[in-house]
């Protein structure tokens, strides 16, 4: 990983001797420990955009796959959504998330993780004091921020008309 264009390119402010992985370096530990933690996510990012209930950045995309960090401020949520043409794999962060999966509500923390398959209702909730800090790991046919259809959305934006299938607003 370390001689990939993209990881060069992307992470050319550390000093070469720390891309080597012959050390064991660990990546976000050198970051944490030098104070370039911001620095590190900045570099990463490949997209940002904010939301209502709070942003996400791109880290890495390719053909089938999307790498995001989404931040959900405390007392905000997701719509409840799902997507016709890709999964999700989120692993929490830091804080932790009240989840809705079909019918089943669950609370996940630091380090635990959910697969949420295609076609499936789903929504993430920060009921916490805390930021909620989530990883997305998108893998599909489709990948476009349009393949959402919301069912409920606390911000006002569109839901799709009785019969309808989708709705191409973030």
């Amino acid at each position: 990983m370390g001689d990939h264009p993209l990881f060069l390119s992307r992470f050319s402010f550390l000093p070469f001797s720390h891309l080597t992985s012959g050390s064991g370096f660990n990546l976000l530990s050198f970051a944490a420990q030098s104070g370039d933690w911001c620095k590190l996510t900045s570099a990463m990012a490949i997209e940002r955009d904010e939301r209502p209930w709070g942003r996400f950045e791109v880290l890495a995309e390719g053909e089938g796959y999307k790498v995001k960090r989404i931040e959900v401020m405390p007392g905000h949520r997701l719509s409840l959504q799902m997507h016709q043409d890709r999964s999700e794999h989120w692993v929490i962060v830091a804080g932790e998330a009240l989840v809705t999966l079909g019918e089943q509500v669950m609370r996940l923390c630091a380090n635990e993780d959910l697969l949420i398959p295609a076609k499936t209702r789903h929504r993430v909730a920060n009921t916490r004091d805390v930021k909620l800090v989530f990883i997305e790991i998108q893998c599909g046919s489709y990948l476009g921020e349009d393949d959402i259809t919301r069912f409920e959305d606390d911000y006002s934006r569109a839901l799709p008309e009785p019969g309808e299938n989708g709705s191409e607003f973030r």
